[in-house]
């Protein structure tokens, strides 16, 4: 998404590309790839450079920088 960005892509559509499309792709909606009651609630939070700060799966943190 960095990359994707500094090249002029905006952030929404950055953050799309990388989460609901695959997840739609994967026939996985509703289950992965948005925020929303029911999801799996996978977080990935970035600095405003879009540095990985912490990661989420399911809620619980995996990994933090």
């Amino acid at each position: 998404m960095r990359l994707a960005v500094a090249g002029g892509v905006p952030l929404v559509d950055a953050v799309r590309s990388a989460t609901a499309v695959p997840a739609r792709v994967l026939g996985l909606t509703g289950e992965v790839g948005s925020l929303e009651p029911g999801a799996r609630a996978d977080v990935l939070v970035t600095d405003a450079t879009l540095r990985p700060l912490r990661v989420l799966r399911q809620g619980i943190d995996v990994a933090v920088a």
